[in-house]
């Protein structure tokens, strides 16, 4: 539900970095590919890096790229390690990066079920984390215990 909710609830118009796999889905991956999303393949390093520098094209182009930090879904509902590539990106491009924490969508669609059931999701944008002067590790860490800090709150 995470991608769903993102798009309804960010006021900006962006791109999602979202795993090949994806984009071979009949019309999912049509809708994809029209609309400017990111393919990455993160089981063959150079395509990520090729992908990762298509999306440092969007970010110059001014439009800012979704990555879901985690790379999946969590089935135990704890937030895991981060993958470093978004915040490479982040760091190679002298972006910032805007923490977007979901809270509730379990509740909503329980992991590798289909059954959506009515409930309550926030979605919290936290402030900007400028990559400046920061290695891509340091940003991750930081953004991570920001959202840590914001899902525990919840």
């Amino acid at each position: 539900m995470d991608i769903p909710i993102v798009l309804v609830s960010v006021p900006v118009q962006f791109r999602f970095l979202a795993k090949k796999e994806l984009f071979s889905i009949p019309f999912l991956g049509w809708h994809l590919r029209r609309s400017g999303q990111v393919p990455i393949d993160r089981e063959n390093p150079r395509a990520a890096v090729k992908s990762l520098r298509a999306a440092a094209a969007q970010v110059q182009k001014g439009t800012p790229v979704v990555i879901f930090p985690e790379g999946g879904t969590s089935i135990d509902g704890e937030i895991h390690p981060f993958k470093g590539g978004g915040f490479v990106l982040a760091t190679q491009s002298l972006v910032d990066v805007i923490p977007v924490t979901i809270r509730g969508s379990r509740r909503v669609l329980v992991p590798k079920t289909r059954y959506v059931r009515s409930g309550k999701v926030e979605v919290i944008i936290g402030a900007p984390i400028p990559s400046r002067g920061l290695s891509s590790d340091a940003l991750a860490a930081r953004t991570r215990e920001i959202m840590l800090a914001v899902f525990s709150a919840g």
